[in-house]
């Protein structure tokens, strides 16, 4: 009878996302992953074929949380105020996992991180979708997600230094977004 397996890929996973967490990409390496998970180096990569496979599977368990923490932002009033928590959801969860929060932005386009890039964003395509028409939806996800990727890699590596509030700022920004798209559904109708 073969012995058990000391480990499983879903540990494996989430000893390089702390890794990665504690120490940003670079602290990801195979022994550090297998020591985590109690196994000789060699055993990992029956799992993953490469460290390169395994920031991959890292990568998409950020998505996953990020798809996770915009699914619990609860709908709110209505959709103009459901926006604006998944974008303030959105920014906490960089702040919370500032060395995560890149792995966010992956341009891989394997079917499995596509899957977790789409589960990320469904939440709020549809909820801009209620605010701007469906057909303008991924127009403005693309837009608020550049506004926010910006906002925070500014905000996380301190590149406000011109005195003033960060988050006032942040909140006179989605003011202008939400508002643009409301005026605009407003002309439309």
């Amino acid at each position: 009878m073969p012995a058990p397996p000391k480990t499983n890929d879903d540990a494996v996973v989430g000893a390089a996302l702390d890794l990665v967490a504690r120490g940003g990409v670079d602290a990801l390496t195979m022994p550090d992953v297998a020591q985590a998970v109690g196994v000789k180096t060699p055993s990992l990569y029956k799992r993953f074929e490469s460290r390169d496979a395994l920031l991959a599977a890292v990568e998409r368990r950020a998505l996953e949380m990020v798809a996770d923490r915009l699914a619990r932002v609860p709908k709110g009033r209505g959709p103009k105020e459901h926006a604006r928590a998944l974008a303030t959801a959105f920014r906490a969860f960089a702040h919370e996992h500032p060395r995560l929060y890149p792995l966010v932005f992956t341009a891989r386009a394997d079917d499995a991180t596509q899957a977790a890039r789409t589960k990320a964003v469904a939440t709020l395509l549809e909820t801009l979708g209620h605010l701007a028409g469906t057909e303008h939806a991924l127009h403005a996800a693309r837009t608020l997600t550049a506004f926010l990727h910006g906002f925070i890699t500014m905000e996380l590596s301190s590149a406000f230094r011109l005195g003033g509030s960060p988050s006032d700022a942040f909140d006179y920004g989605l003011d202008l977004f939400f508002d643009r798209f409301t005026e605009r559904l407003e002309r439309q109708a």
